[in-house]
């Protein structure tokens, strides 16, 4: 007899990342994941809104929603995804120097580009209503390897660590890892008091007068939006990395692959760890995740398959690697990580916004 059927969806978004586990139990219950909510376009974008609309059923209910970060291309079609559903809990990473960032995200919102990343940084409670909020403390380096305490999903309610294990009542597990990836506010800092026009120099970005200048003066936006580009990272201090899969390495599962509706095969590796736009050569996975590594059959592939984001290392043999990646100016996804994965006999899927090119993996239960 089957214990439950659970189908994890990577869906056609493009350039962006909205990702879907499906539970339904023997008794007909139903237990829904989402991990991230956003196209790399605008808000507005027809394709992904009939995407989001279409995934789940109106007055559904989402029982976790997982945010990596804050960028827009992972947070723009969340209000889609909110409107006429019940999300129980939203499971976010806890950023510190909230000023700092939200004013730099205000800079850099061009047509309304943050808008959605600006209305949850502010006010969380507010944009997601009676929704349960929980942030997730940034990884302490020296226990790493140690995970942290177990908890119910329904008992749920206050900040958590990081690898704080969360049980659902499937033998499943979520485990999120809030890892704190850039020192950019520090970098940043840095180029402006050493830039060639004076006027950066004793520039305050927690100062909501000095940066409301910065708005409203176009050249100086401008220069301020090229001084950032040259950082290396983003603006996101952290991200979180989310290991799903079983509780009991003794659970039997079966796994098969479609893509594009077409059967692909067949894995004994149930686990999925979504990775967001993290660095694999500083988050390192492998590790992290060490005492259930054996059983992950499937990593989403970070940053739309960035070069700088690659470490091969972090991968086992015909791991199920899904690229979400679609029209953009980055070169994504970068050939060098194709053939990197190619050659080390991983199963690439590009899932572009091409309504056939979704993945869908249906793991069972007996």
């Amino acid at each position: 007899m089957i214990k439950f059927n659970m189908e994890r969806i990577f869906y056609p978004i493009g350039q962006g990342a909205f990702y879907a586990e499906k539970f339904k139990n023997e008794d007909g219950g139903v237990f829904n994941v989402v991990y991230d909510c956003g196209v790399g376009t605008n808000d507005n974008n027809p394709r992904g809104i009939q995407t989001v609309s279409n995934a789940f059923q109106q007055n559904e209910t989402i029982d976790i929603l997982f945010i990596s970060h804050l960028d827009s291309d992972h947070v723009n079609m969340i209000p889609t995804l909110i409107k006429g559903r019940n999300i129980k809990n939203v499971i976010l990473p806890l950023v510190k120097n909230d000023t700092f960032i939200i004013n730099l995200f205000k800079i850099m919102n061009i047509n309304g580009q943050y808008d959605t990343t600006i209305k949850i940084l502010t006010n969380k409670q507010s944009f997601f209503e009676e929704t349960n909020i929980i942030e997730v403390e940034r990884l302490n380096e020296s226990s790493q390897d140690i995970l942290q305490e177990t908890i119910d999903v329904n008992n749920l309610n206050q900040n958590i660590p990081s690898k704080t294990c969360i049980k659902t009542n499937l033998d499943w597990v979520y485990i999120p890892v809030n890892y704190d990836q850039s020192n950019l506010k520090n970098e940043l800092n840095q180029k402006l008091k050493t830039h060639e026009n004076i006027y950066w120099h004793n520039i305050d970005l927690t100062d909501d007068s000095q940066v409301k200048d910065i708005i409203n003066d176009t050249d100086k936006r401008k220069e301020l939006r090229n001084i950032y580009s040259k950082l290396k990272g983003n603006i996101n201090l952290n991200s979180l990395v989310v290991y799903s899969g079983p509780e009991n390495e003794n659970s039997w599962y079966i796994s098969n692959i479609e893509y594009g509706g077409n059967m692909s095969f067949f894995t004994d590796k149930p686990s999925c760890i979504f990775t967001g736009d993290t660095e694999l050569k500083k988050m390192k996975i492998r590790s992290t995740f060490s005492l259930y590594y054996n059983l992950v059959g499937t990593i989403q592939v970070p940053h739309h398959g960035s070069e700088k984001n690659h470490d091969i290392s972090q991968y086992d043999e015909n791991t199920i690697c899904p690229i979400s990646v679609g029209k953009n100016r980055y070169r994504h996804p970068s050939p060098y990580v194709i053939g990197d994965l190619k050659q080390k006999n991983c199963e690439v899927f590009c899932v572009t916004d091409n309504p056939d090119h979704f993945l869908k993996e249906t793991i069972i239960k007996y």
